[in-house]
């Protein structure tokens, strides 16, 4: 992890993580074919239908995130498809960030491999801020999605059969999509087995209680500090999907670094994660996020 290294190094004593949730909907354009042989459907996302509206926020997530001096800022799951993502590193390198370090882009439905004979993967790519890519961190989904209208209904991808691990100055980093994190105690995945030191989760969820709990027990088992950026609120095809339309607006998302409570209510520019707030959403704000100041561990502090 050269490259970040070259970013994260001067980083002495605690990590500001920046995790953005968007008040737009996403509205996912889902194309649904027949499963062959089998009952029910498959679903890939071929883009987002209102990702003209949505750009303003994810710009206004990156400007706060340099602002308030983050560094490190993490997208939601399926929200940043591969034509904007390369929007997002020209942007990048057009700036000179003195602050943002890392910016982990969410993540999307993409085909790898050729046109015909190329399967969809749900990946991950996390960005320097200098708009290059740390290839050395990208992380494809482990688990696949079953909507929660119908569980004939699932996430049509070839779920990834490895986990990325990069050391750095700052301790061992690696991704976790949505439910990689939330049934990320089954066998087939055992992060409580890895050394990882911080954790990032792009996630798309209703709610995330399993996401919580299992990244306490992932920090009691090896010190693990897990960001999960979450969208609670969607669309697909112009329906309302996980929380109604009707439904008040909740945060989902958490940072859990500590055992001394639950680390999930900061919001806005307050630096101490060991307080408690109101639930701060507002109507009127144009777009919704968390920061907080995550301790590193001792080692990293030493190093």
């Amino acid at each position: 992890m050269a490259g970040a290294d070259a970013y994260l190094r001067n980083i002495t004593s605690s990590l500001r993580v920046y995790l953005a949730e968007f008040s737009i909907r996403p509205d996912l354009h889902a194309v649904i074919q027949p499963r062959v042989g089998n009952d029910g459907e498959l679903f890939t996302v071929a883009a987002i239908l209102n990702m003209e509206l949505l750009k303003g926020e994810v710009m206004a997530h990156l400007i706060r995130a340099e602002e308030d001096s983050c560094h490190v800022l993490v997208f939601p799951e399926l929200c940043i498809p591969p034509d904007f993502l390369v929007e997002i590193k020209e942007w990048l390198d057009a700036k000179e960030l003195k602050n943002l370090k890392l910016v982990i882009a969410g993540s999307f439905h993409e085909l790898d491999g050729g046109e015909g004979d190329g399967v969809f993967v749900n990946r991950c790519h996390v960005l320097l801020a200098n708009g290059s890519e740390l290839t050395e961190l990208q992380q494809d989904k482990l688990l696949h999605l079953s909507l929660p209208s119908t569980a004939s209904l699932n996430e049509d991808i070839r779920c990834a059969l490895n986990v990325s691990l990069v050391s750095s100055s700052i301790g061992c980093c690696s991704v976790a999509i949505c439910l990689d994190l939330a049934q990320s105690l089954t066998p087939a995945i055992a992060y409580e087995r890895l050394p990882i030191v911080w954790l990032w989760v792009p996630s798309m969820s209703k709610k995330t209680e399993a996401h919580l709990d299992h990244a306490k027990k992932l920090f009691l088992a090896q010190g693990t500090r897990s960001l999960c950026s979450n969208q609670s609120g969607i669309s697909v095809n112009g329906t309302s999907a996980l929380r109604p339309e009707n439904e008040a607006a909740i945060h989902t998302s958490f940072a859990y670094y500590s055992t001394k409570s639950v680390i999930n209510r900061s919001i806005g520019n307050s630096s101490s994660a060991e307080k408690s707030y109101e639930d701060p959403f507002k109507e009127s704000l144009s777009t919704s996020y968390r920061i907080y100041d995550a301790p590193l561990p001792e080692r990293s502090k030493q190093s």
